[in-house]
């Protein structure tokens, strides 16, 4: 796969996982299509997943997607989902999204 089609397979995963509310389909395809990356366990409070695909050209694809809890002491809220995907070609962000859910 070439890097705009890994983007636009990830932007349709990221949008219906935001509608499914559920997260490892974007994880999968990432990891499916070749994408270098994973969990960042730095973090014991938030979630976290870093994906990096490069071609041989030096375009690239980013995917990071995170969750955390945003709740302080004594509240209880609801966990924020978010995704971040960057496209870059010839050097230039050429294409980017973002969305996220609440669960």
């Amino acid at each position: 796969m070439n890097t705009l089609s890994i983007f636009s397979a990830l932007k349709d995963a990221i949008q219906h996982a935001c509608q499914s509310r559920d997260f490892g389909g974007v994880l999968r395809i990432a990891e499916s299509t070749g994408m270098r990356g994973g969990e960042d366990k730095r973090s014991i409070t938030i979630l976290r997943y870093e994906y990096k695909f490069s071609d041989s050209d030096g375009n690239s694809v980013e995917l990071s997607f995170r969750s955390y809890d945003p709740s302080g002491p004594f509240q209880m809220e609801p966990d924020i989902n978010r995704f971040n995907l960057t496209l870059t070609v010839d050097g230039r962000q050429a294409g980017q999204y973002s969305d996220s859910y609440i669960d």
